[in-house]
């Protein structure tokens, strides 16, 4: 998903837990983040 949509910024859910997260946001760096009940994405 990196590769193919670098501009792109992706979000996980409580549903994604926390270890896959960092092993993630190892591979995706900034592009990927984390939100929880009440984050706004603006």
């Amino acid at each position: 998903m990196k590769a193919m949509y670098p501009e792109t910024q992706f979000y996980t859910s409580h549903c994604t837990g926390d270890h896959v997260f960092e092993v993630m946001k190892d591979v995706m760096g900034e592009q990927l983040q984390s939100f929880r009940c009440g984050t706004i994405i603006a």
